[in-house]
């Protein structure tokens, strides 16, 4: 998963609902990281600001301090990179199941 803006072309990255959970027409409610500031994750439904994980601090989103406890499991990291930010979760563990790409 890319949540991300390419800060040349303004293109977006976000994770998109599906409309009903038969329908993976695209839905009203939508992630999306804000890359203007410092990065944060936005969940909007339609024009409505719904949640916000609060700025990342470099370890995890500072509205979200339960990221701290995973500490052990998995490994938070921002990646700057020319065509977006990216965050990444990265398994410490190897037994966790690995995530689906």
């Amino acid at each position: 998963m890319r949540l991300s803006r390419n800060p040349r072309t303004g293109t977006e990255w976000s994770l998109t609902s599906w409309r009903a959970p038969d329908d993976p027409m695209m839905g009203d409610c939508r992630r999306v990281m804000d890359t203007r500031r410092l990065l944060d994750n936005i969940s909007w439904c339609s024009a409505d600001k719904k949640y916000r994980t609060g700025q990342w601090n470099g370890m995890w989103f500072s509205g979200v301090p339960e990221m701290a406890s995973y500490s052990s499991m998995f490994a938070n990291q921002v990646v700057v990179k020319p065509d977006g930010d990216r965050l990444r979760l990265l398994r410490r563990h190897p037994l966790l199941p690995p995530r689906a790409d």
